[in-house]
């Protein structure tokens, strides 16, 4: 636990705030989800949506949460190169590492005091882009030399309203955040934090309060770095945290972890229900033969009881 004096309060506040104004995805706009055909007959439940959230060490970047240290690392040698930090600070942070626990803050109270929590969290993952009919992302979906999936539009205030319904469950979360592609947001990010917390320390700050700071802000931006070859995807997440601590009563657990196969891994995921009226919209695959894709979709929906939605097929003028 950190200590907390005023000053403590006030830099983390700063420090979490330009990073939260960099992954907050704050559009009113409807954000979509690629999925394969088989995904999509089970996303469009009878009486829920069910969307599947993968474990977030089972995704498809797998420089995620890895590169993050090498980019945090560059930027203090480029600093201490600059002369902006001295070798004895770049001792203390250079070799820091994303935490199991996840350090979390819960609030600041009026003083600037800082109350802080250091929980075991499993990390979820559910993800949408803002472009409804990319090429890169039906590429994901080419099987036998053809598009197969559909794209689903959801509404962007889903996560804002099923949140307010889990207020029973104090212990888990869902965060929507933007995608960093960008080495030198990324870079900004970095530089920031760590002047801030050098100037911190050489005004009177406790090493041991920076090495905190630094350590909450890596184990968050893991789950928001990319690497800049996915920028295509221009991601959406929504981010979902499990806690995982063994005095968890069984009554106030939510979700059920479950176990399935996804290119020869097994891949663990939860299922999290929503209420059909979010599902906006549905598009469908480039070089889908466009009248029998929509009829089928349409029988499927009216038989499951959802609302008229509008079924529109890709626009790409894609031959083969």
């Amino acid at each position: 636990m950190l200590k907390n004096p005023k000053e403590l309060g006030h830099l983390l506040a700063d420090i979490d705030h330009s990073f939260e104004k960099e992954i907050k995805y704050t559009g009113c706009e409807d954000i979509f989800h690629y999925t394969s055909p088989e995904a999509f007959l089970s996303i469009v439940g009878e009486d829920k949506i069910e969307l599947r959230f993968t474990r977030n060490d089972c995704v498809n970047d797998k420089s995620e949460g890895i590169n993050i240290i090498s980019s945090y690392q560059k930027v203090c040698n480029d600093l201490l190169e600059q002369k902006e930090i001295d070798e004895e600070f770049i001792k203390n942070i250079y070799e820091l590492k994303i935490q199991d626990k996840h350090l979390f803050l819960d609030s600041i109270q009026d003083d600037g005091t800082l109350i802080m929590s250091n929980k075991t969290y499993a990390v979820f993952l559910c993800c949408f882009s803002l472009n409804e009919d990319s090429l890169p992302m039906w590429n994901y979906y080419v099987k036998n030399n053809r598009y197969q999936g559909y794209c689903l539009g959801f509404r962007q205030n889903m996560i804002e309203d099923y949140n307010r319904g889990m207020l029973l469950y104090p212990s888990y979360h869902i965060d929507t955040k933007k995608v960093i592609y960008s080495e030198s947001t990324k870079d900004a990010i970095f530089i920031k934090l760590i002047k801030d917390c050098y100037y911190y320390l050489k005004n009177g700050g406790e090493i041991e309060n920076v090495i905190g700071i630094i350590q909450y802000l890596l184990t968050n931006a893991q789950f928001v770095f990319k690497s800049e070859c996915f920028s295509h995807e221009q991601e959406v997440r929504f981010i979902l945290h499990i806690p995982m601590d063994n005095e968890q009563d069984d009554k106030e657990k939510k979700f059920s972890v479950n176990y399935t196969t996804k290119h020869g891994y097994v891949t663990p995921y939860v299922t999290v229900p929503f209420e059909k009226h979010y599902l906006e919209k549905i598009v469908i695959a480039p070089l889908s033969e466009k009248e029998l894709s929509i009829n089928t979709v349409n029988a499927l929906l009216k038989q499951r009881g959802y609302d008229r939605i509008p079924i529109v097929s890709s626009n790409i003028p894609i031959r083969f």
